[in-house]
């Protein structure tokens, strides 16, 4: 049988005027990625108690999805950059929560775009709120298409060197923030050849990355890094 995958939604919060309930969902190119790389795709809704360790515990392995939202100045603990579009908090904390469930409970967790981010803030890390204007010297790392193509290198020896077809690789990226202090128990994996952390993952675990791109975007599916995530929680110890 198929392994199950669970990968958390998006958020829209209502607006003023409109129905006073949110939305919650995710971009289909998510479960069309996943069903291709072997895997059948869940849509996790918000956390709620009672709710994370139940339902992961018949899940095979956690996606922390990507999203156009950043991470909120609560959870950064400083101001909140012009240039940030903040998640509302309730995403936050529930993206949290199933981190953590799934953490406890010794699942492969994948972490992308934002899903990266948030595993990285959770251990201590910082971020860079906004590449353009607080790092000289990079280039783009997102387009208007949210479909930009550049190459990560990736650090030999790693776990993700051992997934990759090779050590450099061309990516579909879609960020304007990076992160920056890695802190244990993660280690940087890949970075762009501008310098920005691409990836991190815990060398502790199994099957715990995370990574600043979007596989699901890849042009060519399916994606050898999904791929590899589905086999591993088909077939992986956890």
């Amino acid at each position: 049988m198929k392994p199950l995958i669970g990968i958390t939604g998006e958020l829209e919060e209502p607006s003023d005027g409109g129905r006073p309930w949110g939305t919650q969902g995710l971009l289909e190119n998510y479960h069309s990625a996943i069903f291709a790389a072997g895997a059948l795709p869940v849509t996790l809704s918000l956390a709620e108690d009672g709710l994370c360790e139940p339902l992961l515990k018949r899940l095979d392995g956690l996606i922390l999805s990507g999203g156009l939202p950043d991470i909120p100045a609560e959870a950064l603990g400083e101001d909140q950059h012009p240039a940030s579009d903040p998640m509302p908090i309730r995403r936050w904390h529930s993206e949290k929560e199933w981190f953590e469930t799934a953490a406890r409970l010794d699942k492969p967790i994948l972490g992308i775009c934002l899903g990266m981010q948030l595993m990285h803030v959770l251990s201590g890390g910082k971020m860079t709120q906004d590449i353009p204007s607080q790092i000289e010297g990079t280039t783009d790392h997102t387009s208007k298409t949210y479909m930009l193509q550049h190459d990560v290198i990736i650090e030999p020896g790693s776990r993700l060197a051992e997934l990759a077809p090779a050590l450099r690789t061309p990516i579909t990226s879609a960020h304007h923030q990076a992160v920056r202090d890695v802190q244990s128990p993660y280690i940087v994996t890949a970075r762009s050849e501008d310098g920005i952390i691409e990836a991190i993952e815990d060398p502790t675990q199994p099957f715990r990355i995370g990574i600043q791109w979007h596989p699901e975007r890849t042009l060519i599916q399916p994606d050898w890094l999904l791929t590899a995530f589905a086999h591993h929680c088909q077939n992986g110890a956890h």
